[in-house]
């Protein structure tokens, strides 16, 4: 027996293994119990306690179903009758999520990934009721309570913000087709904030779209790995200090615009609110170092 597929929700594991039994599995007793037998792929959704299936079939089309994990009620909301296609098996590297669901947060509808992220399917996940996809959209993620949407206009795309329940879409950036350069920071009912990554994919500009006024801020000139907004508002951010590696940890200061150097030249870095930076390496030598942050 081989596990094809894993998730942890909560303090429970489920694995999938490829004869097509699903366990929900305690993680300290490694005690399993089967929930479901001839499974195929599976996407469980924490906060609202739903899981969604596709029956093991003819791997060419097959039904999806969604459960309720409290109660055990199955009801068919889909057929993927791009199965062969599914979960990257043909090595697509632009469509690696065919064939999966993402849940909006909070659980409360689902979303389903077609070909070159096409829209296949939405559901409620209450019960199981269709949601009509917009039209022209492809799927490019979930997005606080509903879904990160593209659609190409012409020679732009835009980006979209889709809330399900109201229908609502916000438009959060547009730039030429075939933009993969933005990376999302922080989602929030009234504002988005993305990171437009440069030509290294290392670092870019962190930039803010309000939903009430339409307008776009930049936050931070450049920020880098492991960015993190202190508590007085400043910016934590690391950036390559050689060409990838490894790293200076900095401190933005939006109020004065000037960048603060905590650690140079390190290997690997974590934030620790009561400890400051702690970094392996560095120009310090070898050796696990801290580093307060400095003061405002």
């Amino acid at each position: 027996m081989r596990i094809v597929q894993h998730q942890l929700v909560g303090d429970r594991v489920f694995t999938l293994d490829d004869d097509g039994d699903l366990r929900d599995v305690d993680p300290v007793t490694g005690a399993p119990e089967l929930v479901l037998a001839g499974v195929r792929r599976f996407n469980v959704s924490d906060a609202a306690r739903r899981l969604i299936w596709q029956q093991l079939g003819d791997d060419v089309s097959e039904p999806i179903f969604l459960r309720d994990l409290d109660t055990g009620e199955d009801r068919q909301i889909a057929v993927n009758d791009f199965t062969a296609l599914s979960w990257n098996r043909p090595g697509d590297p632009d469509s690696p999520a065919t064939g999966a669901w993402a849940f909006a947060a909070e659980g409360d509808y689902a979303a389903f990934y077609g070909p070159a992220h096409a829209l296949a399917a939405v559901v409620r996940t209450a019960d199981g009721a269709p949601i009509e996809p917009p039209p022209g959209a492809r799927l490019r993620g979930n997005l606080g309570r509903g879904f990160a949407l593209t659609r190409d206009h012409d020679d732009e795309t835009a980006w979209l913000r889709w809330d399900p329940a109201t229908d609502v879409f916000h438009e959060w950036f547009r730039g030429p087709v075939g933009t993969a350069s933005l990376q999302l920071f922080a989602v929030d009912d009234d504002f988005i904030d993305y990171v437009d990554l440069d030509e290294s994919g290392h670092s870019g500009v962190l930039w803010r779209v309000d939903h009430r006024t339409g307008e776009t801020t930049m936050l931070v000139p450049r920020v880098g790995a492991g960015t993190t907004v202190l508590a007085d508002g400043r910016y934590l951010t690391a950036f390559p200090s050689r060409s990838f590696f490894p790293f200076d940890v900095v401190v933005f200061d939006p109020d004065t615009g000037r960048y603060t150097t905590v650690a140079a030249d390190v290997d690997n870095f974590r934030f620790f609110p009561d400890q400051g930076v702690l970094f392996l390496g560095g120009d310090h030598g070898p050796g696990l170092w801290a580093a307060p942050i400095p003061p405002r």
